[in-house]
C-alpha cells in the first residue's frame, strides 16, 4: 500500500503529468479570462450606448431643438394671446363707441331737438330769460340751421330748475 502511495506521488510529479495539469489549470484560466473579458466588453459597451443615449439627448444639437420646440410654442401661445387681447379690445372700442355716438349732440338733433344760440352764435341758450323779445337766435337743427326772431318770452316755472 505504501508502495502504491509512493508511485502515486511519483506519477503526479513526472513532468508529463505536471504539464497535462498546467495546460488544464491554463485551459480553466485562459477561460475564466475570456468570459471575464466578454463581460468587461459587453459592460463597457453598455455604458457606451447609454452614454451615446444620454450625450443625444443632452448634447448641443439636442438642447437647440428643444429650446427651439418651447420657443414655437411659447410663440403660438403669445400669438393666441395677442389675438384674444385685440378681439376684446375692439370690442370695448365698438362698446364705447356706441355709448358716446347715442351721447352725441348730434344724435340728440336727429332725434328732433335743436340747439339755440344767441344772436352772435357764441354760446347755446340755456334759459328763456338769456333773450328778449325782438332778439334774433340761431336755431341749430339735425340738418341746417334757422335765423329766428322772438316774439315772446316766457320765464321758466318754479318747478323747473
Amino acid at each position: 500500500q505504501a508502495l502504491h502511495a509512493l508511485d502515486a506521488r511519483l506519477a503526479a510529479q513526472h513532468p508529463r503529468q505536471r504539464l497535462t495539469t498546467q495546460w488544464r489549470q491554463l485551459a480553466n484560466a485562459e477561460a475564466s479570462l475570456g468570459g471575464a473579458v466578454t463581460r468587461w466588453r459587453t459592460a463597457l459597451v453598455r455604458g457606451l450606448d447609454g452614454a451615446d443615449r444620454r450625450l443625444a439627448t443632452a448634447g448641443p444639437t439636442s438642447r437647440v431643438a428643444q429650446w427651439q420646440r418651447s420657443l414655437d410654442g411659447r410663440r403660438h401661445q403669445l400669438a393666441a394671446l395677442a389675438a384674444t387681447h385685440l378681439h376684446r379690445r375692439e370690442a370695448a372700442a365698438r362698446a364705447l363707441a356706441g355709448r358716446l355716438d347715442a351721447l352725441s349732440p348730434l344724435q340728440t338733433l336727429a332725434r328732433g331737438y335743436a340747439v339755440c344760440w344767441d344772436a352772435a352764435h357764441a354760446h347755446p341758450l340755456r334759459s328763456s330769460e338769456e333773450v328778449a323779445v325782438g332778439e334774433a337766435v340761431h336755431v341749430q337743427l339735425a340738418r341746417g340751421e334757422l335765423r329766428c326772431r322772438v316774439d315772446a318770452v316766457r320765464p321758466p316755472s318754479p318747478d323747473s330748475a
